[in-house]
């Protein structure tokens, strides 16, 4: 029998499927786990035990969804949209106006939900649906907000009341032009005049100034441009390389309606109506609601087109990133200009090209940094598409090939994206479960990690706070109700400040046996950690709990468990195979800032390590360092592998696990 050690240095692997357990010569193979739950990895690869939620509120009775949306000062306020309403949560909170939360009414019922498209402009959020007209959903103040349907058509409006002083020799019409250069389109009616007569109308609120258009050889064309409400006639010959423009509202009518909409190149751009799946509009540039078009056609007309492709392929998605992606149920198109990538597209220089054939669903794309995470039709894979100079175009590939198993029975429904402190997507899946993808394409790290709850998950939001570490809210459902919660900032600097506890909360004051506040446990227990102290099966009764001893800083809540099970340690042998007649007869752990673990061979067989009883002492103090060996004990040969799990409130960081291995050479 020959012993050896091997080390686990980095957990970035996640949890793979059980079809891969024997592919220890893969180069991920000693980073991977085989359960990974409530726990995830930093991007350097020390396993972290999540945080718990804290509990920031009731829902409403119905199901919801999160938008972020982004505020001035760098913050994000969530919005959250359940049956028929939206309410608001920002860094301190729930909006509320003398403790009413702040609600705006929508059209929108629980099961529309999954299907709408969000996209922000400054302080308007657009909302899409094929089922609704498009939406525009405006923040006024914190505590101001509305929700009105979108009017197609430029901001301004077109002159009214316009008269001549005489004549007959020209046939003239005026539009009105803002600053920025939004033009409306031509006066309803036309007036007649001679060289030296004078045309007014009544000024336009918002005008910059005004288009003058002749009538000439059967076509508008611009004459004249002039800065008041009057104009005196030339004889100056039109330009007829410019004409005034043409309304169009391709979705102002029930089956019109857009299911994506997107901003690009300064364009707003939306695709798929009930009447036409495939057509794609961009608005004229800086109009995000007009699609007028002029002729002859200039380079910032609104921009109406088909991608030429076989077979049906609806449009899901439309992203901005280095092109215009659109992403449909069966392939994906790279929209550019056909002088290049790096030139605008107009009406007259724009292409359309498959990129892949992977097809999208309703799940909304994730973009990161330059690449663009997306789940297939089915929600069941996660597919990265990224640029590549190599191949000059978008190369797509699986971020779920070696964790098959997460979907194979579910699907995900919710995505959100957090990049601080580690780069995670959190998927919401139909079944009610959180997976967290720890992802960086630039470190080649996937991971991906279970987290779960008493309860389910119904919804996810990331919160950015500048200057601080993301907040991921949650919505979850736990004996027919549904809470909202957020899971505790990471930065906590001694044994009493860690939060590891779910639906919970803190109390921060004098001395005290007696907490409030917690009519949502009654009648059952929750946990608690006491000055660094953990107490536990504290039953709840008429809101209130009465403590096994007092203290001045008590975390309470739902405890959980957070566990992994390890790969079986790639162990060297002559044909570069793992040797299965080894067995692990003990591990070492490196740890940092950790208290009382479990570890053993199998989740009837925990061992327990650094574990301190309920007391009035001390609470025993974050451990950093290496433990000694632990043994595992029994003969584990045919099943190689370990369990470390952590049942009690208390934080559980590993950044390294030694296999101590008696080998079998026979």
């Amino acid at each position: 029998m020959a012993r050896l050690s091997i080390t686990q240095s980095a957990f970035t692997g996640g949890e793979w499927s059980e079809t891969l357990w024997h592919r220890t010569t893969h180069e991920q193979y000693m980073t991977s786990m085989r359960e990974a739950y409530n726990v995830y990895a930093e991007i350097q690869g020390t396993l972290k035990k999540r945080t718990g939620s804290v509990y920031a509120g009731a829902s409403p009775k119905a199901q919801c969804t999160f938008f972020e949306f982004e505020l001035s000062d760098g913050n994000t306020c969530l919005i959250e949209f359940s049956n028929l309403a939206a309410r608001f949560w920002e860094v301190d909170g729930r909006v509320e106006v003398a403790t009413v939360p702040v609600e705006v009414v929508t059209p929108y019922t629980t099961a529309d939900l999954p299907y709408l498209r969000f996209k922000q402009i400054e302080d308007r959020l657009i909302i899409t649906s094929n089922s609704y007209p498009v939406k525009i959903m405006t923040r006024a103040s914190k505590t101001s907000w509305s929700i009105t349907d979108a009017v197609f058509g430029a901001s301004i409006s077109a002159p009214t009341g316009l008269s001549s002083s005489g004549g007959s020799t020209y046939t003239l019409k005026v539009s009105a032009v803002t600053i920025d250069g939004e033009e409306s389109v031509p006066s309803a009616s036309s007036v007649t005049a001679n060289a030296a007569s004078t045309l007014s109308w009544t000024a336009v609120s918002g005008a910059d100034r005004y288009y003058i258009y002749q009538y000439n050889n059967g076509l508008w064309q611009q004459k004249a441009i002039v800065g008041t409400n009057s104009y005196t006639v030339t004889t100056d010959t039109p330009d007829p390389d410019k004409g005034p423009y043409t309304a169009y509202n391709y979705f102002g009518s029930s089956n019109n309606y857009p299911l994506a909409c997107a901003f690009y190149q300064q364009r707003s751009v939306f695709a798929n109506t009930n009447n036409n799946r495939k057509r794609i509009a961009l608005s004229s540039t800086g109009q995000i609601l007009s699609f007028n078009s002029s002729s002859p056609k200039q380079d910032d007309d609104a921009i109406v087109f088909n991608p030429a492709d076989e077979g049906y392929n609806p449009i899901m998605h439309l992203v901005g990133v280095k092109s215009l992606i659109a992403m449909g149920t069966k392939r994906e198109y790279v929209v550019s200009s056909a002088n290049g990538d790096s030139s605008a597209i107009t009406p007259t220089s724009i292409k359309a090209e498959v990129q892949s054939s992977i097809g999208c669903g309703h799940v909304r794309p994730i973009v990161v940094a330059n690449s663009v995470l997306f789940f297939d039709y089915s929600q069941k894979h996660l597919n990265q598409f990224s640029y590549s100079l190599t191949d000059d175009g978008y190369i797509p590939s699986s971020l779920t090939v070696l964790a098959e198993h997460i979907f194979k029975d579910d699907r995900a429904v919710y995505v959100s994206y957090s990049a601080n402190p580690t780069p995670r997507l959190f998927v919401i899946t139909e079944a009610g479960k959180l997976w967290v993808l720890v992802y960086s394409r630039e470190h080649k790290i996937v991971g991906w990690y279970q987290w779960a709850t008493d309860g389910v998950y119904e919804a996810v939001g990331v919160m950015q706070r500048p200057g601080l570490d993301d907040r991921i809210y949650v919505a979850t459902l736990r004996d027919g109700v549904r809470y909202i919660e957020y899971f505790a900032d990471e930065d906590f600097t001694d044994e009493t400040s860690g939060f590891y506890l779910d639906c919970g909360g803190t109390y921060d004051g004098t001395a005290t046996t007696t907490i409030t506040g917690l009519a949502r446990f009654n009648g059952g227990t929750i946990s608690a950690l006491i000055d660094g102290m953990v107490a536990e099966d504290i039953e709840v009764s008429g809101g209130s709990a009465t403590l096994p001893f007092a203290g001045e800083k008590v975390h309470y809540g739902l405890p959980y468990e957070a566990r992994i099970r390890s790969v079986s340690p790639a162990v060297p042998s002559a044909d570069s195979q793992a040797d299965k007649n080894g067995s692990i007869i003990s591990i070492t752990l490196r740890l940092k800032d950790s208290r009382e673990l479990l570890y053993g061979k199998s989740l009837s067989d925990l061992n327990e390590y650094i574990l301190r009883g309920v007391d009035d002492g001390d609470a025993t103090d974050l451990f950093s360092g290496m433990t000694q060996p632990l043994s595992i004990g029994g003969d584990n040969s045919l099943d190689p592998s370990v369990y470390v799990a952590s049942q009690r409130p208390v934080p559980m960081n590993i950044q390294s696990i030694t296999y101590h291995i008696e080998k079998n050479d026979a």
